[in-house]
């Protein structure tokens, strides 16, 4: 029940780690059924129409041609959309697949769209965010178009790859690693006894890095794509790869000067994600921060919703997004997003003070596995009640940095404090509950709305004013 924030301690790609996929559609899987769960009094966000078909590769604008990826899936959707901009011979290509997934079909569907329409090499790779299903064709580009095409990718903070530090700083990368290769892949999985063998031998994660049993018995089956961002990455960084940084407000032009990608800075579903503007065609290339079809997971959601009004001001005409169809109406979709997070905060906010108003001081205590049990009554099983303790969480967490709730720490500090690690992430407070928190289980933190403090309450009740949920808070 642990939510870690920025770290691979839950793996950065854990949320595209389906337990079924083939390449011919949509399948179902445990991991989506666990997200099958919706707080009680709040309706489930829902898409216009069907997901639909996608073609291997299509026309989106003048200058926008989109090419799947090859790996659909329930969290991938038809696949990940890799959009190649511009209108010369050389052109930009942003995302670029996965590795292990559906790679040969991708680099068959781009060879096709670039023959096309005249495009005989890539000026760039641009990657939105380190998750493998978007950086995962960087080395068969490389291979095939270049070498030396300028990869476009943000800068990672290193405790992105906590997990990997510790386990080389406790000399058992061997356990996991053979030749510089995953010892344990989708060909050669885990069985059940080494998934026990490798938890037992690195049940110090627990106390270093908060992982709790249900993360430390999946090492063996996440570690593959912690693996493969690390490498990526590290080419980066070495200087293996061509890099160039991307930063907020950097903008890259295809050589004939056809197009030009704004980037803008908006974590949340991950620490290091970027969306983009085409300026030409006031377009949003959105990444993950917002799908054509349901919602992303998030990571962060103070983060995320800074990122949402963020993406709001740019005003955009028209969504490129990760996964699933285009849209021609993103501020509609904008705009209905915030309102469905907010929701869904304001419930979780409404709770804390219903609960203010009938105790003292902390008594009772609410973890976030409270405020889930009560809110979310409909959860049929363990795992559905773990995964809604977790989105109270990141929802809690999210009002905390906004001022709105207080935090006190349940457990032994010198478990919680985890000082090293805080200094990975860049912590500077010195308010000690927030270095806690980000790290913690989700049952070693209680909470209580700040009812004392007349701006807090003006402010979350304009946020109900807003959405038209006059109730009194």
């Amino acid at each position: 029940m642990s939510f870690v924030w920025p770290t691979c301690a839950q793996p950065q790609c854990g949320c595209h780690v389906p337990a079924a996929r083939h390449s011919g559609g949509l399948v179902a899987c445990a991991a989506a059924e666990r997200r099958d769960v919706v707080p009680e009094g709040v309706t489930r966000f829902t898409s216009p129409g069907h997901l639909g078909h996608q073609p291997d590769w299509g026309q989106v604008s003048e200058r926008v041609w989109c090419v799947l990826g090859g790996n659909p899936a329930p969290y991938t959707l038809n696949g990940t959309n890799c959009y190649l901009i511009g209108s010369g011979a050389s052109r930009l290509l942003v995302d670029c697949g996965e590795r292990n997934y559906g790679l040969d079909i991708f680099m068959k569907n781009l060879a096709e769209c670039m023959e096309h329409v005249g495009c005989t090499t890539l000026c760039g790779i641009v990657v939105t965010h380190l998750h493998h299903d978007h950086f995962g064709g960087v080395d068969a580009l490389q291979l095939k178009y270049g070498p030396g095409i300028p990869v476009y990718k943000s800068a990672v903070n290193p405790s992105t790859f906590a997990t990997i530090t510790a386990i080389q700083k406790h000399q058992q990368l061997h356990l996991l690693v053979d030749n510089h290769q995953p010892r344990f892949n989708s060909h050669n999985p885990a069985t059940k006894l080494q998934q026990a063998e490798v938890a037992q031998q690195l049940n110090w994660l627990t106390t270093e890095l908060g992982y709790d049993d249900q993360h430390l018995g999946e090492v063996t089956a996440n570690f593959k794509y912690m693996w493969e961002a690390y490498l990526f990455y590290t080419a980066l960084e070495t200087g293996a790869m061509p890099w160039q940084e991307l930063r907020h407000g950097t903008e890259i032009t295809v050589p004939d000067g056809s197009a030009t990608l704004r980037c803008m800075l908006t974590p949340g579903h991950s620490q290091d994600h970027c969306c983009f503007m085409l300026l030409e065609d006031n377009a949003l290339l959105s990444g993950d921060t917002v799908l054509g079809h349901g919602t992303t997971v998030v990571f962060d959601m103070y983060d995320y919703m800074q990122s949402l009004d963020q993406l709001v001001c740019a005003r955009p005409a028209l969504l490129l997004p990760g996964h699933g169809p285009h849209s021609s109406d993103p501020m509609a979709l904008l705009h209905r997003l915030i309102r469905h997070r907010r929701e869904r905060e304001l419930q979780v906010w409404r709770f804390l003070v219903e609960n203010h108003s009938h105790s003292s001081a902390w008594q009772p205590r609410l973890t976030a596995v409270d405020v889930a049990a009560r809110l979310y009554a409909s959860a049929r099983s363990p795992l559905q009640l773990r995964r809604a303790s977790q989105n109270c969480y990141k929802i809690l967490v999210g009002l905390y940095k906004e001022g709105h709730v207080e935090a006190e720490c349940t457990a032994e500090p010198e478990v919680l404090f985890r000082e090293s690690a805080f200094q990975k992430i860049g912590v500077t407070t010195q308010n000690v509950a927030s270095q806690k928190i980000g790290v913690l289980q989700t049952e070693e933190v209680v909470w209580r709305a700040i009812v004392s403090d007349p701006s807090v309450m003006q402010t979350m009740d304009a946020r109900s004013n807003m959405l038209g949920l006059r109730a009194k808070l």
